[in-house]
């Protein structure tokens, strides 16, 4: 990377994203390499283009909720360390665990950009996302990306969803952002930029198409000439391409196979999701069911009530899927028994601990069908979105475990709103 980092700095690239989300981890679990240290270095080479990284909001680049003055420490440190522009997200597009980020970014005097991550649910609609933008405008955030994580938004919906976010705010920087699993990632920037688009995410053409974005070179080139014109030289991403290249190869055995899948408009699994799960089915030897896998993944979703598919409901829903498949263990049918709150007063305070006591029992899908039961009491430490009502659903980490046969466990997760619960 650092050899050519001199000539990625010459593109004219609106910024380039190499830092937070999965390539922090990914420096040090593949690379060997400390990832503040590759910041450095990198920004020492990239001195003219704005380095951008990706940030979980109130996750920062982990798996659960840190305190804020982590957040905000962390967020100095990453500006301080070279990072121009910071992407802040969250997997449900609650703006609550985005705030502490945004402040502490427009702080250290960084770009503050809040992603919208978009899915397509009974409950996701341009209006959504129009109501969701103008929140995020009254935020503060300096743009707004959308963030298409799995590669679902077609054309002619990114020229309506554009086309009504610019109408309603005009001023408003927007930035694209696809995959492209379904084959439409061309199409769709195409598309969103003729309705006002400022800025499209694309990868150099070695590292594009499959679950990765559109290649620069093609979208560089569908523009020239045109009222759109990008002005980067074909040539000199020419010479990068070819860099990049000769080196892949080196890394082959971390690249997951490149293919183009309609089926994702169903199933809706993210690129970077989707090679995870391939993965982790080859890990326990079970390759075999991954098309089983893709049907399990959107009934897992529906089941914790259609959560965008990013990190980290992607890897809560994509792990449960994979549980199932491979154990071929499903919990069908549960009842609840005796199931209480023995702290009611959780709906007063943003953040509780709360003891909830319950009884369970399961119907395996198993032949023949066996009947399991489960007590018990804990204690759960949770965020509280708003004055519990009947229509809130609270998300608890309450977890049984039925043993089956004496060798598979099938994990029972509850979900429940105040006053009336369900499990699934």
């Amino acid at each position: 990377m650092y050899p050519v980092a001199q000539m990625l700095d010459q593109i004219g690239y609106h910024s380039l994203e190499m830092w937070g989300g999965a390539t922090f981890d990914s420096a040090m679990r593949f690379l060997g390499e400390d990832p503040w240290e590759r910041l450095r270095k990198l920004k020492q080479a990239i001195r003219k283009t704005p380095l951008q990284m990706l940030l979980r909001g109130q996750n920062i680049l982990g798996y659960k909720h840190y305190p804020d003055d982590v957040v905000v420490e962390f967020v100095k440190r990453s500006v301080g360390n070279g990072i121009d522009v910071v992407r802040i997200f969250d997997a449900l597009n609650d703006l609550r665990n985005l705030e502490v980020a945004v402040k502490a970014t427009k702080q250290e005097g960084a770009h503050a950009q809040i992603a919208v991550s978009y899915t397509i649910s009974p409950v996701h609609n341009t209006a959504y996302y129009v109501k969701l933008a103008g929140d995020i405008v009254s935020m503060g955030a300096d743009s707004v990306c959308i963030k298409d994580m799995a590669g679902l938004l077609s054309p002619f919906d990114a020229f309506d969803l554009v086309s009504q976010l610019k109408k309603a705010y005009p001023e408003l920087l927007l930035q694209m952002h696809t995959h492209y699993t379904s084959g439409m990632g061309s199409m769709t920037y195409l598309k969103a930029v003729e309705a006002g688009a400022d800025v499209i995410d694309t990868a150099i053409s070695p590292f594009a198409l499959g679950t990765s974005q559109p290649p620069t070179e093609t979208m560089v080139a569908v523009l020239r000439d045109t009222p759109y014109d990008t002005g980067l030289d074909l040539e000199a991403l020419d010479e990068i391409a070819t860099y990049f290249k000769k080196i892949k190869p080196k890394y082959s055995k971390l690249e997951q196979p490149s293919f183009i899948d309609t089926n994702v408009l169903k199933y809706q699994i993210p690129g970077g999701m989707l090679s995870n799960l391939m993965a982790q089915l080859a890990e326990q030897k079970a390759s075999d069911k991954f098309q089983e896998l893709l049907h399990e993944v959107p009934r897992v979703r529906e089941d914790l009530g259609f959560p965008p598919l990013v990190t980290p409901t992607s890897q809560i829903v994509g792990t449960q899927a994979v549980f199932n498949v491979v154990t071929g263990i499903r919990i069908s049918v549960i009842i609840i028994s005796n199931f209480s709150f023995s702290n009611t007063s959780i709906a007063l305070r943003p953040f509780a601990a709360v003891t909830v006591s319950y009884g369970v029992s399961a119907k395996a899908r198993v032949s023949p069908v066996k009947t399991y039961s489960s007590s018990s009491t804990k204690r759960i430490f949770f965020i509280c979105p708003t004055p519990p009502s009947a229509k809130t659903m609270l998300l608890l980490a309450i977890t049984s475990k039925f043993y089956i046969s004496g060798a598979n466990s099938c994990q029972v997760k509850i979900k429940f709103t105040y006053g009336k619960f369900d499990l699934h």
